[in-house]
């Protein structure tokens, strides 16, 4: 990333326009990729979200299956009344 303490050289009239014109392109690039990121990055954000929402559910679904299977497994271990009707 540029410099952003620059040091421009003096001429007769204020900065080396060269200087300046160059550093300020620099900052505008660095700028542009900063920009270029941050919305990958926004897309890979989003895209995780989505993903931690579908774990979840699967997650959740997951979880009431085998409680299911568990409840089932001790009626099958120990028979009762109701269960047999």
């Amino acid at each position: 990333m540029p410099d952003s303490n620059a040091q421009f050289r003096s001429v007769f009239r204020g900065y080396d326009p060269v200087q300046v014109d160059q550093h300020v392109r620099q900052l505008a690039q660095a700028a542009a990729a900063a920009r270029q990121e941050a919305g990958e990055r926004t897309i890979q954000v989003s895209k995780l979200e989505a993903a931690h929402g579908q774990l979840t559910s699967e997650v959740e679904r997951l979880v009431h299956s085998a409680r299911a299977l568990e409840a089932a497994q001790m009626e099958a271990a120990a028979p009762t009344y109701g269960g047999l009707g």
